[in-house]
């Protein structure tokens, strides 16, 4: 299977974000998504899409969903 691009990457981690968080209807995902896609215009790996990943999780608001980087 192919690696994915960071901008792949950012997509299908937003996507499972709000799939399973709780507080999804909070979120004004169009705002959310515009600012992560921003956020990773220089990215050259998925690693450098962690601070937007983050960023996405802190929209939540929830206080609970986090990135853990191992």
């Amino acid at each position: 299977m192919a690696s994915l691009t960071p901008a792949q990457y950012l997509n299908k981690t937003i996507a499972v974000i709000q799939k399973r968080a709780w507080r999804t209807t909070a979120v004004n995902w169009r705002s959310v998504k515009a600012k992560a896609a921003q956020m990773i215009t220089s990215a050259t790996s998925t690693a450098d899409t962690y601070d937007a990943i983050n960023y996405v999780l802190s929209e939540l608001g929830d206080n609970h969903s986090f990135l853990k980087n191992c």
